[in-house]
């Protein structure tokens, strides 16, 4: 299950041919591929070592890489105040690359795959692990993992290009997955994109995002609250409507961008200098 995995089943539909997944260990995963044993990776990030050994698809989405930060470390601001702290990360993941690249002074510590990581998150071995997104729900300890390290805590340190992946010199089976990504619309696309990406809450409530960096309007307090007068007025909102209500903060860019990609239902307020200067419809 997941979100990959939904998508390329709809690929799969619109191409009418037969597919077969391959879970394997994540090395393994990239080595099949380069040889040829396995036709196409689901997904993974483009990155410049990798375009060495395998051709990329269009990409899929843009998505943000975190930092996932224990909720005990209540000073942490920025990226840097996490020095003192080992950072976990998968062995031969595009985090490692471009943490070991950006961030060459940070301890770090690897782990074979995904839910060895978050095993050591949860036994408190590390208190800083670098994801995606979100952390996985196919996790089995997803919800305490998730409440150990919320995400209001979370960093944003990188952007990059999500694709399928191919042995080099494949440029019939590269045509042959455009072609049935172009067949998928962005409605179909949006629907499981906010079945995995969005964040989870009851059918019957309206998530609702707001800007974590914009005091006295909308912020996190310390022990993950959220504040401000924009707060206070959709509370009342909700209040007098019977409308219930939800609030997840980012900084300003990713909570619009989490709007115009269906993840949310909308965004509680707005600087009118930020959306001038975004240029992007909602």
């Amino acid at each position: 299950a997941g979100l990959m995995v939904e998508l390329w089943q709809l690929w799969a539909q619109k191409q009418e041919v037969s597919i077969t997944f391959k879970p394997m260990p994540w090395m393994d995963t990239l080595a099949q591929v380069q040889q040829g044993n396995i036709a196409i990776h689901a997904g993974m990030s483009k990155t410049a070592p990798r375009a060495e050994y395998l051709d990329f698809s269009d990409a899929f989405f843009n998505h943000k890489q975190h930092l996932f930060v224990h909720r005990s470390l209540t000073d942490i601001k920025q990226i840097d105040d996490l020095r003192p702290y080992t950072i976990g990360l998968v062995a031969g993941s595009s985090q490692l690359t471009k943490m070991a690249k950006t961030y060459p002074h940070f301890n770090i510590k690897t782990y074979p795959n995904r839910h060895a990581l978050y095993s050591a998150a949860l036994n408190k071995d590390i208190l800083v692990f670098a994801g995606i997104e979100q952390i996985s729900r196919n996790f089995k300890h997803h919800q305490k993992l998730s409440t150990e390290f919320p995400a209001f805590k979370r960093l944003v340190y990188s952007e990059m290009q999500y694709c399928a992946a191919v042995a080099k010199n494949s440029p019939d089976t590269l045509a042959f997955i455009k072609q049935g990504f172009d067949k998928i619309t962005a409605d179909e696309k949006a629907v499981i994109e906010r079945k995995w990406l969005g964040i989870e809450k009851s059918s019957d409530t309206l998530l609702l995002m707001f800007d974590r960096q914009m005091s006295p309007f909308s912020e996190y307090n310390k022990a993950g609250d959220a504040q401000g007068f924009l707060i206070e007025f959709w509370k009342l909102w909700s209040k007098t409507t019977g409308y219930s209500i939800a609030f997840v903060g980012e900084p300003h860019d990713i909570a619009l961008e989490k709007v115009r990609r269906g993840h949310a239902d909308f965004h509680i307020g707005v600087a009118e200098h930020i959306l001038i200067n975004d240029q992007q419809p909602l």
